[in-house]
């Protein structure tokens, strides 16, 4: 049984140049060169990656960016397109559509000095409620004596 498993068992290989497989050297290529250049790919096919292209950006149209709200779409580089979001345009201030507040509906805001006294205002009210609820339960036992 043992026998069988010995014909299919790991062996020690050997390349070409006589040499154990685990010994071989490595082959070391400096690739900066090829990084660091820039070349012009004239073929659409390298260009996308070997993957088939129906039309010109992908769309069924001939020249995508003839066609309204292309860029606007989801941008093709972040910041690249104008698309507001669902923000109405900015009206000119000068515009007949543009309403303005009239200078009598403007709400004057408190100063902090104000809202201070206001507060303690109510601090005083809400300790007086409470102190009068603590005495009324505590008085009901001695009314309910007489």
């Amino acid at each position: 049984m043992a026998v069988a498993h010995l014909a299919a068992a790991a062996r020690t290989v050997y390349r070409e140049n006589r040499i154990r497989a685990a010994d071989q050297p490595a082959k070391e290529v400096d690739i900066t060169t090829e990084m660091t250049r820039k070349a012009r790919v004239e073929d659409m096919m390298t260009r996308r990656n070997l993957i088939d292209c129906n039309c010109l950006g992908d769309k069924y149209y001939r020249h995508p960016e003839y066609m309204p709200g292309f860029y606007k779409a989801g941008g093709l580089i972040t910041g690249s397109s104008f698309h507001r979001g669902m923000y109405k345009k900015t009206v000119p201030r000068n515009s007949m559509s543009m309403l303005l507040l009239s200078e009598g509906e403007k709400r004057i805001s408190k100063s902090y000095q104000e809202k201070q006294a206001e507060r303690e205002v109510l601090e005083a009210q809400f300790e007086v409620k409470a102190l009068t609820k603590s005495w009324e339960h505590q008085t009901e036992g001695m009314r309910q004596d007489l």
